[in-house]
């Protein structure tokens, strides 16, 4: 069993968050524009707005024991042709993957049908990777 986060990512300076949310016909856990506050107090404590915007959807698991279906079931929202689908141009997207592993694991694995997901939606795919006792913490 694998601890993980799993984020589709979507960014793009003309990148307008309702248009994806259509086309993917999923509602994002965050979403943002550019020239957005990055929060109620942000002005006053001169943080800047948002220079992109932004549409992402993310899974956290407490315990995933097919990681690999778990990104297939994450990368089929995003449908082939998205890009060109959405009408907008000038955004990125890719995969992040947070995986916290313990002490006891070997690693992971990517299958060709999920590298082949990817590629069909030209989307890269992100890891960070964190080793550490889970059963300590």
């Amino acid at each position: 069993m694998t601890q993980a986060t799993i984020t589709l990512r979507f960014v793009g300076t003309d990148l307008k968050p309702k248009v994806l949310t259509r086309l993917f016909n999923v509602s994002p856990t965050t979403t943002y524009s550019r020239g957005d506050s990055r929060g109620p107090n942000a002005t006053k404590h001169g943080i800047p707005p948002y220079k992109v915007g932004a549409w992402l959807y993310s899974e956290d698991t407490a315990k995933v024991a097919d990681l690999d279906a778990v990104l297939q079931r994450i990368v089929k929202i995003a449908p082939v042709g998205w890009c060109e689908l959405s009408g907008l141009s000038g955004i990125q997207g890719d995969v992040f993957v947070g995986l916290f592993l313990s002490d006891d694991q070997n690693g992971f694995h990517i299958s060709v049908e999920t590298i082949q997901l990817l590629n069909e939606r030209n989307l890269e795919v992100v890891f960070d990777v964190y080793c550490s006792d889970l059963e300590g913490e």
